[in-house]
């Protein structure tokens, strides 16, 4: 009896599961600090609201609105990866293995493809150089625009790495 083959750590399927595995490390510890900030943010806002004489700012508002939509894109990538974006998982239950994997196949084309033409406008308008800022915290409105092409592009990546490698948490 002989021992079961293993991948070898040279192998392109091997490193690229690993390095796939450190990105979602770090994606999920982004994520966290980024879920992290925006309950802090959240408690100030109220702290700053229900305490009198304190600096009632509207930046915390903002800043949180802008948190919670960079958190989304900032996970998108992971949760592809993992095959845990939104789905309808339907036909799952009809279909046999093979078919549901042509299922997956095409289902992570049509991500990827369209996480491409999402992050093709995103970078557009990081790139557009718009003097239009957010009105509390001076940020320039372009700028806003990294975290979704960032998260658009693991999105695409992982989408189509689960095409060879099926899901890769």
């Amino acid at each position: 009896m002989s021992a079961p083959a293993t991948a070898s750590p040279a192998a392109p399927d091997g490193w690229l599961q690993r390095a796939s595995r450190a990105l979602g490390v770090v994606e999920m510890a982004v994520g966290g600090a980024m879920l992290v900030a925006l309950l802090g943010l959240v408690l100030l806002q109220v702290l700053l609201r229900l305490v009198p004489g304190l600096f009632a700012g509207v930046w915390t508002g903002e800043l949180a609105r802008l948190m919670l939509v960079s958190l989304t894109f900032a996970v998108a990538g992971r949760l592809t990866g993992r095959g845990e974006h939104i789905t309808l998982d339907m036909i799952d239950h009809v279909l046999g293995p093979r078919q549901m994997r042509a299922v997956e196949a095409f289902a992570s084309v049509v991500v990827g493809i369209t996480s491409i033409a999402f992050a093709t406008e995103a970078w557009a308008l990081l790139t557009s150089g718009a003097v239009q800022r957010l009105p509390s915290l001076g940020i320039p409105v372009s700028t806003i625009y990294a975290v979704p092409f960032v998260g658009l592009v693991l999105s695409a990546f992982r989408a189509f790495l689960g095409l060879f490698a099926g899901k890769n948490g």
